[in-house]
């Protein structure tokens, strides 16, 4: 069996192929919950409360998710933008509806603004 850690796009069935220890999974995209990247790794955290890491950099797994609902709010973090609960300012931080708190950098602050309030284009 190919122990090979890679990660194919399955779009049109609405999943991503994870790397397991038997082979891989399939993940439902609707199932992420957000992503944070460090080093070489990934770890995707789920709606069901399960972590998945993968041997791949965070703008791989990025470029396999739909454009329409993920965003990268960190060089750390790429979040679920339907699982987006509230932005807190003073924290520079938003909150997902499971809790959890994710950064939002200076840099991608308008960006992510722009996204919710639909007032321009989404940049990668």
């Amino acid at each position: 069996m190919n122990t090979e850690f890679n990660l194919y796009n399955v779009h049109q069935l609405e999943k991503i192929a994870v790397p397991n220890e038997n082979g891989c999974e399939f993940v439902v995209i609707a199932m992420i919950n957000y992503c944070e990247g460090c080093g070489n790794y990934t770890t995707i955290y789920l709606l069901d409360g399960r972590k998945i890491v993968v041997i791949k950099l965070l703008h791989e797994v990025y470029e396999l998710l739909p454009a329409a609902t993920f965003f990268q709010t960190h060089h750390k973090y790429v979040v679920n933008l339907n699982q987006c609960k509230q932005y807190l300012k003073d924290e520079e931080m938003v909150e997902l509806e499971n809790g959890s708190k994710v950064k939002v950098s200076q840099r991608r602050i308008q960006d992510f603004k722009k996204t919710f309030l639909n007032l321009g284009p989404r940049v990668r």
